[in-house]
């Protein structure tokens, strides 16, 4: 089944090269990021997000999209009538979970409470060629989210918000010490090759993995 809609995902993005568009455009310029555009006030306009499509809830002339990046997530409502026949279809045809994407727009409250930005124009960001893992169940064997941390580090927000609390922490004591005039020296600790010594480099074999 993966082999499957890779193969899918490749198509789609062969079509997309096919229509011109830049399929890994080089930058995206933002002004908001998604957890600030969740506390703008209804109707602030020219909101430049950008994040990958996590979950599409697709409707007959509109669609609820989830954009997410590691410090947080966002709704967006894509409406046909109000960004034009050809995107909306293009949207719906070619651009999958997985993928990113750059839009601009304007926030508004739904009437279940979430702020959401209304697309009035998106750019494509980059495709995944592989589906993501099933939110609720993908991750559930531990021992594949520690082989892949970066599945891990993409779909938990429990390791996410520890990836982001270490950052912070070594951020802080790096600061203190430059403070007070430490000098930071970098010891390389494992690599391929001996550096600094005459002793014969220890080769081991993952099995697992079959490399050295």
């Amino acid at each position: 089944m993966s082999s499957e809609q890779t193969s899918f995902r490749i198509e789609n993005l062969l079509t997309l090269k096919s229509q011109g568009i830049q399929v890994y455009p080089e930058k995206f310029s933002t002004n908001c990021e998604l957890y600030e555009a969740t506390q703008l006030e209804d109707g602030t306009s020219g909101v430049r997000v950008a994040g990958r499509i996590m979950s599409i809830r697709y409707f007959s002339k509109l669609s609820f999209i989830t954009i997410s990046n590691i410090q947080g997530c966002l709704q967006l409502l894509l409406k046909k009538d109000e960004i034009g026949d050809e995107p909306f279809n293009q949207f719906h045809n070619l651009l999958d979970i997985g993928d990113f994407i750059g839009v601009d727009g304007r926030m508004y409250t739904t009437k279940t409470n979430e702020k959401t930005l209304r697309i009035e124009s998106y750019v494509f960001l980059g495709k995944a060629l592989r589906p993501l893992p099933e939110k609720w169940h993908g991750l559930s064997n531990v021992e594949l989210r520690y082989r892949q941390r970066y599945l891990d580090l993409m779909m938990t927000r429990e390791t996410q918000n520890r990836l982001l609390a270490r950052s912070k922490m070594v951020r802080a004591i790096r600061r203190f010490f430059e403070d007070n005039e430490f000098l930071e020296v970098e010891t390389p600790v494992l690599q391929h090759s001996s550096s600094g010594a005459l002793a014969k480099p220890l080769r081991t074999y993952h099995y697992s993995l079959e490399q050295n």
